[in-house]
């Protein structure tokens, strides 16, 4: 089981491997949103497809702030 990314184009999203459901916010290239999932996974050692919804936008924004 496994967080992967849905594209290499535009926008993407994140999904879960095994369901297949996406979760968490769009960013706007596949490497934001690699780097979010590692920045999820160091800063607050969690899986981010436990996080919810709402907390998972705030950090997604802290994380973009930071990686202007």
């Amino acid at each position: 089981m496994s967080i992967r990314i849905t594209s290499d184009d535009h926008k993407v999203a994140m999904y879960d491997s095994v369901t297949g459901l996406a979760f968490g916010p769009v960013f706007d290239s596949a490497t934001e949103a690699s780097g979010f999932v590692d920045y999820v996974n160091e800063k607050y050692e969690e899986d981010a497809r436990k996080i919810e919804p709402g907390t998972l936008a705030g950090m997604a924004e802290q994380y973009l702030e930071l990686n202007k």
